[in-house]
């Protein structure tokens, strides 16, 4: 289930609708197998494809399939390194999230670590039969990469759910992190048995001080943008194609989905958003009714210095400074409008030009949201105004 998932995931996606080639993404993970930079973690919104890259990167390395023709018309058949890596290498893929029940105690969230654990360690065991079962998930990767030579690659999707649906509890939040650093930050293991690591997320991982608590991954975020694939959601150009070949009109696209930067300043498109108004042929506020209703009426609720003068400018159209270097990447130690707006960006809600180090309203899909809300608390005459 865990182990070599295969490329079922993948094909369902190639085969829905208007797929937008991402697989340049795959040319940049196979330059980093081996070597130093060989962990990457990417975090944008949710909506914003993470989930799809993962599934991609799985049916490309996954050893226990043949993904040929899934590839065969894309970018990367055209990547030297395509052939070398195709299907050659065993993967170990989790959703982080999908170990997180429902009803989200901290008793039962408390579990999740060693749920995780558990199931990757019973892919193993059923998988290497021969070989000594060892407790632990590092203590037996070690075993089998000393008793066979395989290696492995880890693709793990939304990694930071844990630090979202436990955002106050730290003895969690540590227990998780140490079980990350036994897997990513052991030079025994790390170096011997792992060939490359891809995360996703929509946090940044955590910062103690001012330290990362995994510092050896290299991070790509909405205020870090992955140069060398230029992008975090859909570019103009794959925009205008979507909208020439179904009848949309792209300057509407464009002021309601669009408006957030990529590394080079260029616009970034809300590919959920997009990809439902193009299918649907009308436009609507799908990435905020796709998202937990409520959710940033929550945010907003939030009381810091200058954050309801941050808004309001926002709201009416300005741009506003932030120094996001002060933001922890957790959700627990909002205490200024710098965090905070480093939050919404980060959530997707907010835009940040790299160049200019500002925040932005992005579109009209998220203004409508912002308006809806600050018109609500003027219903209810709560004392807090944009």
């Amino acid at each position: 289930m865990y182990l070599n998932s295969g490329n079922e995931s993948f094909a369902a996606i190639r085969r829905g609708f208007a797929y937008i080639d991402r697989s340049n993404l795959i040319g940049f993970i196979n330059s980093t197998i081996n070597t130093p930079n060989k962990l990457t973690c990417t975090c944008r919104p949710s909506g914003f494809g993470k989930t799809f890259d993962a599934r991609m990167l799985c049916a490309y390395y996954s050893k226990c399939c043949s993904s040929r023709l899934l590839f065969s018309d894309l970018d990367i058949a055209d990547d030297p390194s395509f052939e070398m890596h195709l299907n050659k290498h065993n993967t170990i893929s989790f959703d982080v999230k999908s170990f997180i029940p429902q009803e989200k105690s901290d008793d039962i969230i408390a579990g999740v670590v060693d749920a995780i654990e558990d199931a990757l360690l019973s892919d193993l065991y059923r998988n290497y039969p021969g070989l000594q079962h060892k407790n632990d998930l590092a203590g037996m990767l070690l075993e089998i990469a000393r008793a066979t030579g395989e290696r492995f690659i880890f693709i793990i999707d939304e990694w930071d759910a844990l630090f979202r649906e436990a955002q106050s509890n730290e003895e969690i939040q540590s227990e998780y992190i140490s079980f990350l650093r036994s897997l990513f930050k052991n030079g025994d293991l790390t170096d011997y048995a792992i060939d490359a690591v891809y995360m996703t997320g929509i946090l940044p991982i955590k910062k103690y001080g001012t330290q990362s608590a995994l510092n050896d991954f290299n991070e790509y975020t909405m205020v870090n943008p992955l140069r060398s694939l230029g992008n975090t959601g859909f570019i103009e150009d794959e925009v205008i194609a979507l909208c020439s070949s179904n009848g949309m009109d792209y300057s509407v696209l464009k002021e309601w989905y669009g408006g957030y930067s990529s590394s080079n300043g260029h616009m970034v498109y809300n590919p959920y958003s997009v990809m439902e108004a193009i299918r649907n042929g009308a436009l609507d506020r799908y990435w905020m009714k796709k998202i937990r209703q409520g959710y940033l009426e929550d945010i907003t609720d939030i009381d810091c210095p200058g954050v309801s003068e941050a808004l309001a400018l926002l709201i009416a159209g300005e741009s506003v400074k932030a120094d996001v270097r002060k933001f922890y990447n957790d959700m627990a130690s909002i205490d200024n409008a710098d965090k905070y707006l480093t939050l919404l960006i980060h959530l997707g809600y907010l835009s940040y030009n790299v160049i200019s180090k500002t925040v932005s309203m992005p579109n009209k899909e998220m203004l409508q949201e912002f308006l809806s809300i600050a018109i609500k608390q003027c219903d209810c005459k709560q004392s807090r105004p944009f």
